[in-house]
């Protein structure tokens, strides 16, 4: 099962989900409890909606989003989750199609990139990015600390996008 997150907004002091603050100092000990907090519920053998919604809490709870985004691929079945906890709590799951690479490799996007934040998930899924670039992690993860400020043009897939805090990571 491969899996992708698109994340949500955060507090400046809170730690990111790599286990760093925007100020740049590491917090073992928050990666430590938000991967035993992981491990805890995929433990239990809960049934997958179950799963994502407590793993759903668990993010935003660590990240102190406002909403998270969940897409796997599981054999032939593909699967979109979001969960919000403002304006409101919210969950939603969705099996979907996804798009399909050159090579017939199943993309965790959808079909038409005509919007900017799936070309960039595509990108990043594909790994067709520069990680020298801007927003990029050097294990290929795509971050920036506020959506509300336009990307750069240089930025593959974002040329236009607006989006609070986004993590894409595959």
């Amino acid at each position: 099962m491969r899996c992708w997150t698109v994340g949500a907004a955060m507090n400046e002091d809170h730690p990111n989900a790599f286990g760093y603050s925007r100020r740049g100092s590491i917090r073992v000990e928050d990666s430590v409890r938000l991967s035993r907090a992981i491990l805890h519920c995929a433990n239990r053998g809960l049934p997958r909606i179950e799963f994502l919604r407590e793993i759903s809490q668990v993010l935003l709870d660590f990240s102190d989003g406002d909403a998270i985004e969940v897409r796997l691929n599981d054999g032939d079945l593909h699967y979109r989750w979001v969960a919000t906890r403002r304006p409101e709590s919210a969950v939603s799951f969705d099996l979907v199609r996804w798009a399909l690479s050159d090579d017939g490799i199943v993309v965790p996007a959808f079909r038409d990139t005509s919007d900017d934040l799936e070309r960039l998930c595509r990108d990043v899924a594909l790994q067709d990015f520069d990680a020298k670039q801007p927003y990029f992690t050097s294990n290929g993860s795509f971050w920036t600390g506020d959506t509300w400020e336009s990307l750069s043009a240089e930025t593959p897939g974002a040329q236009h996008a607006h989006a609070g805090s986004l993590c894409i990571g595959g």
